[in-house]
């Protein structure tokens, strides 16, 4: 470092065994955080510290970043033994680990979303400059696809569990919050397999959907609680569909938020009548699973087996 004060200081270097270099330039250096504050303490570095303009660079933030990072390392085979949203699910763990939780009324999943979409605005002062090392995402995709077979979400997660388990650098506390957010991440990717499952089911009862949502209006509280609209709202709601004839109800004819809401109760029906029944986990198995495979959805037995334990 310290050839580095004579060159600016005095414009020039000197290189082993050649003359004064003349030259006029900027010299650009990283280092890491802990380094860095050795290298701060040390008196003798005070003339190169004047000289110096310190520029923290945050760990990323972006999950489309994050994902195309860790897709990098990994091989065409590789990427395809990927199930669903099993990267975008570990990538989620290690973002979430590097933001600050401000605001009780918006999760750390939601700030991921916002980050994504490049809400510079979402951002703390202090977000990106902790958390989870890339090294250690990396460290989770080697040795998963050391295994043979479709990697799921949830073994991504249980190898990074691991690994931080035998991390002797975090305190419990830290440990304890990184284990918060992987049964975070966790619920997150069970709540969109619901998705892909409440679409399917939607798909396949159209007739039923459309009929379901014509006899819950009226059941007025039901649907005001269900949607949480005041009356005025609801009397609107009903005169629009009372105006349909029986071919041309629909539950697009609703607003996409009301939509949302009826296709989740419907779900919760249908799911609740083949668990009554006692055929949920054969369905599941059998028809879901034809559905994921016709989607190209990759998946795993264990992947149908956690969405059954997730609905019951």
């Amino acid at each position: 470092m310290y050839p580095f004060l004579t060159l600016a200081e005095d414009g020039v270097y000197k290189m082993t065994r050649q003359s004064m270099v003349f030259t006029d330039q900027v010299l650009v250096g990283h280092s890491n955080e802990e380094d860095l504050k050795t290298f701060v303490k040390q008196s003798e570095n005070d003339a190169l510290l004047s000289r110096m303009i310190l520029i923290r660079v945050p760990y990323n933030l972006q999950l489309g970043e994050e994902v195309k990072l860790y897709q990098s390392v990994l091989n065409e085979e590789d990427r395809r033994r990927l199930g669903y949203l099993a990267i975008e699910t570990l990538a989620k763990v290690v973002i979430m680990s590097r933001l600050e939780h401000r605001n009780k009324g918006e999760t750390l999943v939601d700030r991921i979303n916002d980050l994504d979409q490049a809400n510079a605005f979402t951002l703390n002062k202090r977000d990106g400059m902790f958390g989870i090392e890339v090294r250690i995402a990396f460290q989770v995709l080697e040795r998963s696809m050391s295994r043979a077979g479709v990697i799921s979400a949830v073994d991504l997660l249980e190898e990074l569990s691991h690994l931080l388990d035998l991390d002797y650098r975090l305190d419990n506390v830290t440990l304890h919050w990184y284990k918060d957010l992987i049964k975070r991440a966790e619920k997150d990717y069970h709540i969109q397999l619901q998705s892909l499952l409440e679409d399917f089911i939607c798909m396949q009862e159209t007739k039923r959907l459309d009929r379901f949502v014509y006899e819950c209006l009226y059941d007025r509280g039901k649907v005001k609680s269900w949607l949480n609209i005041n009356e005025d709202m609801f009397s609107s709601l009903k005169v629009l569909i009372d105006e349909q004839t029986d071919d041309q109800l629909s539950i697009n004819l609703l607003p996409k938020e009301y939509q949302k809401v009826f296709k989740q109760k419907l779900l919760e029906e249908y799911v609740e009548e083949l668990y009554i029944k006692g055929d949920l986990l054969e369905w599941l198995q059998q028809q879901f699973k034809e559905h994921l495979e016709s989607e190209n959805v990759k998946h795993t037995n264990k992947l149908i087996e956690d969405l059954y334990h997730a609905l019951t």
